[in-house]
């Protein structure tokens, strides 16, 4: 099923074959020949297109391969004098889905009325749309064809500790899913569903970490899927906490039980909590050294790493250094 979109007022749709030459053919690979009298928006024009039959001479299809990848939301198919005659419009993808097929008459209510039709759900990576029919004995005169890319104008905004998102309305939507990812072009998962406001705040967040947003447009028989928005929330700068003066007494705790005590210096404190913040979120070397300057021994000098993976906890105790 889908249904008709007679204006799509908040949403910008997006021609994908107009003024397009499209090819025709006995097959979706046979091309013999071309048109533009279906995408150059006259009505006055069309082109006759026969019933199909197994004639690998015989143009019974308008077939158009796009140069890269396409997602579609909705069709339009004028069909001279229509009335209710059957048809099919397939789509072959990029990523090897298997060919989708509408039938009018079968999983298709509507089309052949020069009216803007919602798909059953937006299709991705289509490569390739074609148009055949099988009424017996009829050629149809089609006046334009064309397909369409609808979006709701999504934006993602970071704030303090939250992500605010923002799309404008689709006319028939009767409410929107809020759809969330880690990776751009998903998958996603659904944060919010039944919403018919047009804003939605993500509370859920983690600093450093980049979130990829969709809103899923739910019409009575469709979908229309926005544009992907993403957005950032920044490390705060915090100053780490660090003794002004005197030393402190670093105790880090180990995975495997084991407990580690450095005696460090103001600076060599806040090396290492510098080194601990950035490889936290992200960025920075997995193992940090410490230089002991006691037990040396014969050693000229002895150091000891430390690995980030392995760091359950650590405590820091300030003491001040008495002069003598």
């Amino acid at each position: 099923m889908a249904t008709i979109l007679p204006s799509v007022a908040g949403a910008e749709s997006t021609s994908l074959l107009g003024g397009k030459t499209i090819r025709t053919g006995s097959n979706p690979t046979n091309l013999l020949g071309s048109t533009v009298n279906v995408t150059d928006n006259n009505p006055a024009t069309s082109y006759s297109l026969p019933t199909r039959v197994s004639d690998a001479n015989l143009v019974d299809f308008l077939i158009y391969n796009f140069s890269t990848p396409q997602t579609i939301d909705a069709f339009k198919l004028h069909i001279n004098n229509y009335n209710n005659y059957q048809f099919i419009i397939g789509f072959r993808f990029s990523d090897g889905k298997p060919e989708y097929l509408l039938t009018r008459g079968g999983n298709l209510s509507v089309g052949g009325d020069n009216a803007i039709h919602l798909l059953p759900q937006s299709l991705t990576n289509v490569i390739q749309v074609f148009l055949v029919h099988d009424n017996v004995n009829r050629s149809l005169g089609i006046n334009e064809w064309d397909f369409y890319k609808l979006t709701s104008n999504l934006t993602a905004n970071s704030g303090d500790s939250e992500i605010t998102l923002d799309w404008t309305t689709v006319d028939g939507a009767s409410s929107y899913v809020v759809k969330r990812s880690t990776s751009p072009g998903g998958p996603y998962d659904i944060l919010a569903s039944g919403l018919t406001n047009n804003t939605y705040v993500d509370l859920n967040v983690v600093n450093g970490v980049t979130y990829y947003y969709v809103i899923d447009s739910i019409h009575a028989n469709g979908v229309v899927t926005s544009n992907e928005a993403s957005a950032t929330l920044d490390i705060p700068n915090q100053e780490p906490e660090e003794p002004t003066d005197g030393r402190a007494l670093l105790t880090i705790y180990v995975s495997g039980g084991q407990i580690k005590e450095y005696d460090l210096s103001a600076a060599e404190l806040n090396a290492y909590l510098n080194w601990y913040d950035a490889k936290d979120a992200g960025s920075g070397p997995a193992k940090y050294a410490f230089t002991k300057t006691w037990n040396k021994g014969p050693f000229k000098t002895r150091t000891e790493y430390v690995i980030f993976d392995k760091i359950l906890t650590f405590d820091v105790d300030e003491y001040e250094v008495e002069n003598p």
